[in-house]
């Protein structure tokens, strides 16, 4: 335990294959403590030196840009620091850089000793011309480092500018900190660089400092800051994994969670996760339903075999020529029974897969019945005159966590699906978390590419890359795959969501396969947002914008249903003297709040509930304003059902159809009919009848198309999509 008057100094020498390293600190100030290597003081040839009443510097690690900001880390910190370093730099400045800031977070963590009395916490901002930076240092002797510096150079002198985010992460690392450093803004890398480390100086100088009137007492509500609350450094390797383990022995069942930690970068690298374990009496539910599938996010080797390591609290592992059900086979088969050959070992394996499948699949037939009993036995329960309504998919139990169903289709033919429990899925898509893929009609397509987009941005942010595999190859072929194929197994893909997956596959292939993931994951981040703000919200606004200036007084505008685009155009033309005539899709009234937000802004509305007077409110109109979900190549609109009735009798009346759709909704595909490409309504699909979404507007009842890129007919889309394909 240090005390003020205690000298908080530590020394050390660390030799290694790849460096030679003599090290000395003295937190306070001062002078070095007794036990310094003696190599140490015989380097006259530092490259940083300073020396005055209160501090001695002296540095020389081979890389003159590190002595640089190591000096300033030690002159604003008040310490006494000696540095000398022998490393490999005829390979590269790695492990140099690496075992320098390793060694420092040792010594530093020796120096300091057990923390009490002092600050713990500490932050500082730091200037440097244009650059500043902030760092916020916590002496919670739980190692954990976020850096984000944003250099953009590749070499900073003879550092490499990946190495001095590192460098604050192996500091992080050795001395047990947690550890936050951000540059908020400058162009000049060295500054940005040089401004992090005296920022993080001015931190861990105020953190480390006694506090009058705290001797002897810890800055933590537990009591102590010696103990590791979790055991990070025997986590190495480790799966991400959740089932229960029954022990007979005992009659409990062991539940086992490990999960690397997703949103920490240097604990990405080493693959660094916490374990939790808990006892509990097993139930009927645990006894009769099959265990849930082991997922396997990220390892360092193989996938370990089905109840390997459970007892031990650490997975192993498979051997070479050995098949997966071996272990688990071997480990369960009592003492004195005849051991199986490799062979029978397979057979049973692949015996018990199929068990636990035909399980599996009993147990969600019986969940997706809801009860557990036909739908035969529950009209036989007094209900067999009443026709039941079915319940659309979100309003199904369970699917407020992704595991809903939902009856849907596709092409000429129906076919009703419910969501696979997908192991690989992400919680951006599955619904676990805020950012999920809507499934509510009335809002099906409106946001569907916008929520997309933002769901692959988390994803990407989440990513690791795995061991032996580039980020721009298993990022694409394994994790989107995944999430891919689990949306369109949930839901038919809309078009801008496919115009979107093709355009971040392609932004994916671009990427260097040298770039480091951290650089990469941030690049691909940015391109989503700027395509999201160029392709879907500016998009919008310039479409809303065209809308609102078409309109003029005395105009009778007729719009059918609700879309955010039409809505948003009516609403930007108020003041202008004009009228609006509301026909309301007759299964949705969504043109109900259509019309009242319409009339709340003070437009005149008239407002019909259904196709039955058509004719009628059209004959008074000057214009019909739509909105359409897609554009085919051949001009054909692909919008609500019953849009192409409004149009046909428009057109009779020569009345001016005008669509209005954004470019991320262009298709390539050509389509001739309402049935190729559409969707049934789930709550209106019986044996007896159905009703589909969309329907499909051909090109001659179209007078104009507004997209973002201006005006044009129906029949100048594929003009349209080369000139998105130049830009």
């Amino acid at each position: 335990m240090a005390s003020p008057t205690t000298p908080r100094w530590a020394a050390l020498a660390r030799d290694t294959n790849e460096t030679k390293i003599q090290l000395a600190l003295n937190i306070d100030g001062g002078a070095f403590p007794p036990d310094t290597d003696a190599r140490l003081f015989k380097s006259d040839d530092a490259h940083a030196s300073q020396s005055s009443k209160s501090q001695t510097i002296a540095l020389n690690t081979g890389i003159g840009f590190l002595d640089h900001m190591l000096h300033a880390l030690a002159k604003h910190a008040g310490w006494s620091l000696a540095i000398n370093c022998q490393g490999d730099l005829h390979i590269d400045d790695h492990h140099t850089a690496e075992d320098v800031c390793i060694a420092l977070g040792t010594a530093y963590k020796k120096a300091l000793g057990t923390p009490v009395g002092v600050a713990r916490f500490g932050y500082a901002y730091a200037p440097l011309d244009e650059a500043l930076s902030r760092a916020v240092v916590d002496l919670s002797n739980r190692p954990y480092a976020v850096i984000d510096l944003g250099l953009k150079r590749e070499f900073l002198g003879q550092l490499s500018c990946e190495m001095v985010p590192h460098c604050f992460e192996s500091f992080a690392q050795a001395a047990h900190i947690t550890l936050h450093v951000h540059c908020l803004h400058g162009f000049n890398d060295h500054h940005r660089a040089e401004s992090a480390f005296k920022a993080m100086a001015v931190a861990i100088r105020q953190a480390a400092s006694h506090v009058k009137g705290k001797e002897g007492e810890v800055p933590s509500t537990k009591g102590t800051l010696s103990a590791y609350l979790i055991q990070r450094e025997k986590a190495r390797s480790t799966t991400y994994c959740f089932r229960p383990l029954y022990l007979p022995q005992t009659g409990f069942t062991l539940f086992s969670y490990e999960k690397p930690y997703p949103n920490n970068r240097h604990l990405r690298k080493s693959k660094h996760s916490a374990t939790l374990r808990y006892l509990t009496r097993p139930t009927k539910q645990h006894l009769a339903s099959p265990a849930p599938p082991i997922l396997y996010m990220s390892t360092e080797g193989d996938k370990p075999a089905v109840g390997a390591g459970d007892a031990a609290g650490a997975s192993k592992p498979q051997q070479n020529g050995q098949a997966r059900g071996a272990p688990a086979a071997a480990a369960a088969a009592p003492a004195g029974e005849k051991k199986l050959s490799g062979a029978e070992l397979k057979k049973k394996a692949k015996e018990e897969k199929a068990a636990r499948r035909l399980q599996a699949k009993a147990v969600q037939t019986a969940a997706a019945c809801g009860c557990g009993c036909s739908r035969r036995g529950r009209q036989g329960q007094g209900q067999a005159g009443r026709r039941r309504r079915r319940r659309p998919p979100w309003k199904q139990n369970g699917a407020q966590d992704g595991g809903g169903g939902a009856s849907q289709a596709q092409g000429d033919g129906a076919r009703v699906l419910q969501p696979p429990i997908h192991g690989e899925a992400h919680e951006h898509y599955t619904g676990r978390q805020g950012c999920s893929i809507p499934f509510y009609l009335q809002h099906n397509l409106e946001k569907k590419g916008d929520v997309f987009a933002k769901a692959c941005s988390k994803v990407i942010e989440s990513y690791t890359t795995p061991h032996g595999a580039t980020l721009s190859r298993h990022l694409t072929s394994v994790v989107l795959k995944n999430q891919i194929d689990y949306l369109t197994a949930c839901r038919p893909m809309c078009f801008s969501m496919g115009n979107a997956i093709r355009w971040l596959k392609l932004q994916i292939s671009k990427i260097d396969i040298d770039l480091p993931d951290a650089d990469a994951k941030k690049a691909l981040c940015e391109a989503i947002d700027t395509y999201i703000n160029e392709r879907i919200t500016l998009a919008d606004m310039v479409i809303v914008k065209t809308a609102a200036d078409m309109l003029t007084d005395d105009d009778v505008v007729v719009t059918y249903g609700r879309h955010h685009l039409v809505e948003r155009a009516l609403l930007r033309a108020r003041g202008r003297r004009f009228r609006v005539i509301i026909v309301d899709d007759p299964f949705e009234r969504v043109g109900l709040a259509h019309a009242q937000r319409l009339s709340a802004a003070g437009i005149p509305v008239a407002y019909s509930h259904d196709l039955g007077a058509l004719r009628t409110n059209l004959q008074g109109a000057t214009c019909v304003l739509v909105a359409a979900e897609a554009m085919f190549s051949n001009g054909a609109v692909y919008a609500r059902a019953g849009t192409c009735d409004i149009a046909t009798v428009a057109r009779d009346l020569c009345l001016r159809v005008v669509a209005l759709c954004e470019s991320i909704n262009f298709t390539e595909r050509v389509s001739a009919d309402s049935l190729t490409y559409n969707e049934i309504d789930p709550e209106r699909n019986s044996s007896d009848a159905f009703r589909l979404l969309f329907d499909t507007t051909t090109d001659k009842f179209i007078s104009m198309v507004v997209t973002e890129l201006g005006n044009s007919s129906a029949k100048s889309v594929p003009a349209i999509l080369r000139k998105l394909e130049e830009l």
